[in-house]
């Protein structure tokens, strides 16, 4: 076996020839890469943080594994936090891709420091990579390379904690730095889904119908997707089934079973005028204790004009910003629509005790069916649970316009889900705090819009 100094002969003599973010892996490792993995690798480059989804057995994991290896081997100082659903999942996954192509390295004579252990690998001081345990967020501390970070998030749509991508995130400081996710887009749902409609985060598809293997119906890369598989699931499935979708294209599914909204919904209703307008409203949702926004959505003829935001006031400061909003756009008191419910009680009785005679809605009480027209034979356990509902059935009849430029209301729509039905038959939603764990933050702009949405049913609420 050689020693260190192999490596560096190897990398001075990549260095002599013209840059190609492809050579590593062909010369050190062996390696020929599909069309999807060179995007891939060339995503690596351009991108801070990047997410890999795909299709079945595509070979994204194996080549994040042989991607570390190079990122390692070609510079000092530099760590990689490797993390998954589980700790048993990265090491059967990830890690054991890792030390495969420290293998192969090995045998074409480039030996990189020592062979990764059972769950870290430590080049030098300060170099190297090593598993976080998802059950522990503190492991993740302390893993900060000098020269440049590395996260590495396998089997990303498993990972449900938001607090743990948030501390993952909190290591992104060095400009060097970058974070890698990948997955199986399953269900359209979690942190992964969400950060697949954000615009900080940049997306490779690899769809199983483009690998060579299904291409040519040879078995170009051993252990990969094979176009019999393909057509299994073809004849079993469908190409309008999810499984599909998501196995074979590595796209996330329209809508998931537990879904009310999609993006794809969404877009394509804001590419279509309103039919009929329902006038200037205003959903206001208040902050609870747990610091939460407050939220204010304008929206005219079921167009969303404007959203508003603030935090970090008392309870008699947002009714003075709400009787400057009043004031400012003119809107018809009664057509201001505020969750009446927790702080938003006093806060309508507030207003009116100041004249101003505000639609107290109470989320939590029972259904108006002022949208009967919409609704139809739907039914609701509550009034948030019917003008989510409602929502929905305007988007899929293009009757309601949210522009892309009000991207958290969109995300916070395609983050709410149906939950089992009460005894009755009636629909339920999924808890906000619920929402709130598995995406990190409160669905107020989502319940601002809905808010909007109302029909005035009483200008005051009897008690509070």
């Amino acid at each position: 076996m050689l020693e260190r100094r192999s490596l560096t002969a190897t990398l001075n003599s990549l260095k002599a020839l013209p840059k190609d973010p492809l050579r590593f892996a062909r010369t050190v490792l062996g390696r020929k890469r599909w069309s999807g993995q060179r995007r891939m690798r060339e995503a690596i480059d351009t991108h801070r943080r990047v997410r890999f989804q795909s299709g079945n057995a595509t070979g994204k994991t194996h080549e994040l594994a042989g991607d570390i290896i190079e990122f390692l081997a070609t510079g000092k100082r530099r760590r990689v936090i490797c993390t998954g659903p589980s700790y048993d999942q990265v090491r059967r996954g990830l890690w054991a891709e890792i030390q495969s192509a420290w293998d192969e390295a090995a045998k074409r004579g480039v030996v990189i420091g020592v062979r990764p252990g059972a769950d870290s690998w430590d080049i030098e001081p300060g170099h190297g990579a090593f598993i976080a345990s998802v059950d522990n967020i503190s492991s993740v501390q302390g893993g900060r390379g000098a020269n440049g970070t590395w996260i590495v998030m396998d089997e990303a749509q498993g990972v449900h904690d938001a607090h743990l991508w948030t501390a993952l995130d909190s290591l992104m400081q060095n400009p060097r730095s970058r974070f890698f996710t990948s997955c199986n887009p399953l269900y359209p749902e979690g942190v992964d889904y969400e950060n697949s409609l954000s615009a900080e985060w940049h997306t490779v598809i690899l769809d199983a119908l483009a690998h060579p293997n299904v291409v040519t119906g040879r078995d170009i890369i051993p252990g990969a997707v094979s176009r019999l598989w393909v057509e299994e699931c073809r004849k079993r499935w469908g190409e309008d089934d999810p499984r599909w979708i998501a196995r074979v294209l590595g796209r996330y599914p329209e809508i998931g079973g537990t879904s009310l909204f999609s993006m794809r919904t969404i877009e394509n209703a804001a590419m279509v005028d309103p039919p009929t307008g329902e006038g200037f409203h205003i959903g206001i949702d208040v902050a609870g204790e747990g610091g939460d926004l407050n939220v204010a959505t304008l929206v005219r003829d079921l167009v969303v004009e404007d959203v508003r935001e603030w935090s970090g006031i008392d309870p008699m400061g947002t009714v003075g910003r709400i009787v400057q909003l009043i004031r400012e756009t003119k809107v018809n008191p009664e057509n201001v629509h505020i969750d009446a419910s927790g702080m938003g009680s006093g806060i309508v009785a507030r207003l009116h005790e100041s004249g101003y005679h505000v639609d107290g809605v109470q989320f939590a009480g029972a259904p108006t069916g002022a949208w009967s027209e919409v609704l139809h034979d739907q039914t609701a356990t509550n009034r948030r649970v019917e003008m989510y509902i409602v929502a929905a059935q305007l988007l899929r009849d293009c009757s309601l316009n949210i522009p892309a430029r009000f991207d958290l209301t969109r995300r916070d729509l395609c983050a709410t889900r149906l939950i089992q039905p009460h005894s009755s038959g009636a629909s339920q939603l999924e808890k906000k705090d619920a929402i709130k764990k598995r995406i990190g933050r409160s669905p107020d702009f989502g319940d601002s819009l809905v808010l909007a949405l109302c029909r005035p049913t009483s200008f005051f609420v009897e008690s509070f």
